[in-house]
């Protein structure tokens, strides 16, 4: 039985590389994490939003620049009133580092 196994096994990693698929970045996702304005990014976030239909290489990257535009937006929120970010071991991606801000603007609903 040990010797089936290790046939199988061998037989697994053997083929196993060969199973994998590489999806090209799109030219749109490097200009998107390489963007230096907001401007930029944008830009780059649209165009893969267009393309995402035909696209899922461009549809994951679209997801993945509003994920972190929203964790940006979400840090400089809580900057401007200033609340720290929240510090749990369940939300790895939202600790922040939020500097302290001297003279936050009052929250107003």
């Amino acid at each position: 039985m040990t010797m089936r196994r290790t046939i199988l096994a061998a037989a697994l990693f053997a083929f196993l590389p060969a199973s994998f698929a590489w999806a090209e970045m799109p030219d749109a996702a490097k200009s998107l994490f390489e963007a230096k304005s907001v401007a930029e990014r944008n830009t780059a976030l649209s165009t893969l939003e267009a393309s995402a239909a035909k696209d899922p290489a461009s549809a994951y990257a679209a997801g993945a620049g509003e994920f972190f535009t929203a964790l940006e937006l979400l840090a400089g929120g809580l900057h401007r009133h200033g609340f720290d970010s929240p510090k749990s071991f369940m939300l790895p991606l939202m600790q922040l580092p939020v500097p302290e801000n001297p003279n936050p603007q009052p929250l107003t609903y």
